[in-house]
């Protein structure tokens, strides 16, 4: 959360709460709420002796909330407190049952991968964007590489607010920014692991090497181009062969903390088998609607993006649309058909524009 007597841009403000940088009205409203919640002021720029656009809050006058309106996060599509609270418990247990055997570590730091978070929620988009890499391969050699990259990265941020940014809000971290630690075994043959959080600097160096090597400038671009779990193996053989002290392997993972009553409180937890599926499916559901209707802005909205597409290429990105639909398991036709009727339109928008153009240049070569 926001501390006082500390100064604030924009951005770190939008970190700090958990909220979407925005432009326009909705960063208006962003601000306007910001500055009903606090006493602040602005700091002088020591070189033009003007106010900063920055903040410094001296009182908090309430908490600052937002209701987001848009789309993107409509209060029908977003996931119900409920059911992440839930699911969220659900994490915490799984956490909870895999880190039992960390008899020298602390019980109430729960280590537990990104991808698993998304499975116990019930959307693997991992694992699901993993099952799409030859479509995403044949699209690159087609020259559809950056809608490759758009459609992945949609998926990806969808899924990520609904779970690990909500996460991170609910426990008081920066949005998206879960703290890390290290697990490791401490022979080749051992069936347990052992938290070594001093590896984590030795591990980041390791990482930044693999991610120079195949110029990739994150991690996250790293899973956009399916080379995270094969970096990640070339970590655990730079660990493993080193000749004074072998570490075996070493993984990075997400550390969630609580509590000592919460920790008991999730040990004495078994998800109700049913109610969980059924919450997964409502989860999948709410996931696939979102991220169709990031995919429909994208195509129809006038609004400027860094990154245009021709038609050709939302065509390109509704087909990838369809093709995640099928592989989670929880078929929606009204979807399905809406994607299939917005492709038919692109194409005889597409089949308009060419017969203008063409058109256009017969009309300048009459006499």
């Amino acid at each position: 959360m926001l501390k006082l007597n500390q100064e604030y841009t924009y951005k770190k403000i939008c970190e700090e709460l958990g909220w979407k940088e925005s432009s326009g009205g909705q960063k208006q409203k962003q601000i306007k709420e910001i500055e009903s919640s606090f006493e602040f002021y602005h700091p002088e720029n020591k070189k033009t002796h003007k106010p900063k656009k920055s903040y410094i809050f001296t009182k908090q006058l309430k908490e600052p909330e937002l209701e987001d309106k848009r789309k993107t996060n409509s209060g029908v599509k977003r996931v119900p407190d409920g059911v992440f609270e839930y699911l969220f418990k659900c994490v915490l247990s799984s956490g909870v049952q895999r880190n039992e055997y960390h008899q020298r570590g602390e019980m109430t730091n729960i280590y537990i991968s990104s991808s698993v978070i998304y499975r116990e929620f019930g959307f693997d988009v991992y694992g699901i964007l993993h099952s799409m890499a030859l479509h995403f391969e044949s699209a690159t050699t087609a020259g559809y590489a950056k809608v490759s990259r758009i459609f992945q990265e949609i998926c990806i941020n969808t899924v990520r607010s609904q779970t690990i940014t909500r996460i991170c809000r609910k426990l008081g971290y920066p949005a998206n920014s879960l703290p890390k630690g290290i697990l490791r075994k401490e022979s080749r043959t051992s069936m347990h692991t052992v938290p070594d959080d001093e590896l984590l600097e030795e591990y980041n160096i390791y990482m930044s090497w693999f991610l120079d090597f195949y110029k990739l400038k994150s991690e996250r671009a790293a899973v956009r181009c399916g080379k995270y779990f094969e970096i990640t193996e070339a970590i655990k053989s730079e660990f493993e062969n080193r000749s004074d002290d072998k570490k075996y392997n070493v993984r990075k993972m997400n550390k969630i903390t609580i509590g000592a009553d919460d920790y008991a409180d999730v040990m004495n937890f078994t998800p109700d088998k049913k109610e969980k599926k059924m919450l997964r499916e409502g989860f999948k559901r709410i996931m696939l609607n979102m991220i169709w209707d990031s995919i429909q802005r994208r195509c129809t909205s006038e609004k400027q993006y860094k990154v245009e597409l021709d038609f050709e290429e939302k065509i390109e990105l509704i087909r990838f649309f369809l093709i995640l639909h099928d592989r989670v398991s929880c078929s929606d036709e009204k979807l399905r058909e809406q994607a299939r009727e917005l492709q038919k339109q692109m194409r005889i928008q597409m089949e308009q524009v060419g017969e203008d153009i063409l058109k256009a240049d017969a009309a300048e070569v009459e006499p």
